[in-house]
């Protein structure tokens, strides 16, 4: 018994038993694979227009093309091309296999480059905030880069905002901070901001109040400014750095007053809150952006197990 192709009520045609055409003692190949090389051959005989063009392109006979071209035939039991004397067309069941051929041939390549990702060296380049760069990620990205050691992770530190306008073509991956429920990444983690002063000094006694602040264009620079200026606290400018680690310094010093992550805050700063005459300050969210990209692909593996190490069920808190 052979197979044919029927219309289905829906339009769309399914293989059905059809009469057995061929001549008495001629056995029918049964549980057959379809081989990658054999539906090659067909859609190159299709995109070439002809057998002999083809056997050009593959540096086969023309005779082994259609020797080929009628093994595939004997092994799904229908005709695919009609043969007149002058060129050739598909059958319907050739059109129905050609997308069939096409779609197979498709995804043995996609599982080949993906199960072969790490098997040649590669660069991740990773975008994040400055103090994620100066002291979260490194340990991380370290430990990652020993157990994929042939995978390169470049550490980019600056502002999320523009890194996020830059993803896939100078960046993989970026780490962003967003105001509270604005995120459209992987959220992995929720902090509060908090105001900060030296444990050893009060500028946060004087007036107008001194702020150590980012530049124009600073989230936490904003929020500060506002909060002041609606609740009627004067201040002025003390120190400004683009580098939160700066910062962090100058309000270490005594010569300012900083906003921070609380999360980010040691023993040589003091969080300062209502009770100090200070107003509350917006949450943030840190959310991860990626490339899309295979699920083994390094980048995917990176982002997964940063998700893994970085979000809030994760303890590392």
């Amino acid at each position: 018994m052979s197979l044919s192709l029927q219309p289905r009520r829906n339009g769309n045609p399914t293989l059905t038993p059809a009469r057995d055409d061929r001549p008495h003692g001629v056995s029918v190949i049964r549980n057959q694979i379809l081989e990658n090389d054999l539906l090659h051959v067909f859609v190159t005989v299709v995109d070439q227009g002809g057998f002999t063009a083809a056997a050009r392109t593959l540096h086969r006979t023309q005779a082994a093309v259609s020797l080929q071209i009628k093994r595939l035939e004997d092994i799904i039991g229908v005709s695919l091309i009609m043969r007149p004397q002058r060129g050739f067309r598909l059958t319907p069941e050739g059109d129905l296999m050609l997308d069939y051929a096409r779609r197979m041939l498709a995804l043995n390549a996609e599982a080949l480059r993906t199960l072969r990702a790490e098997e040649t060296d590669c660069t991740v380049r990773l975008g994040t905030i400055d103090d994620y760069v100066a002291n979260i990620l490194p340990p991380l990205v370290g430990a990652f880069c020993r157990s994929h050691p042939r995978v390169n992770v470049e550490l980019y530190g600056g502002m999320p905002s523009s890194m996020l306008t830059r993803i896939g073509a100078h960046f993989d991956i970026v780490i962003a901070m967003e105001p509270a429920g604005t995120s459209q990444g992987q959220v992995l983690r929720r902090e509060p901001v908090v105001w900060t002063t030296s444990s050893e000094h009060n500028q946060h006694e004087r007036s107008p109040l001194p702020l150590a602040v980012a530049p124009p264009g600073s989230m936490f620079r904003h929020w500060a400014i506002a909060a002041l200026q609606q609740s009627g606290v004067p201040w002025r400018l003390a120190h400004v750095n683009s580098n939160v680690s700066g910062i962090e310094a100058a309000v270490r010093q005594g010569l300012g007053v900083g906003v921070f992550k609380a999360s980010t805050i040691d023993d040589r700063l003091r969080r300062l809150d209502e009770s100090d005459g200070f107003p509350r300050l917006p949450d943030v969210e840190i959310a991860l952006y990626s490339i899309r990209s295979s699920p083994s692909s390094p980048t995917m593996r990176l982002r997964d197990y940063l998700v893994e190490r970085l979000g809030d069920n994760s303890g590392s808190d």
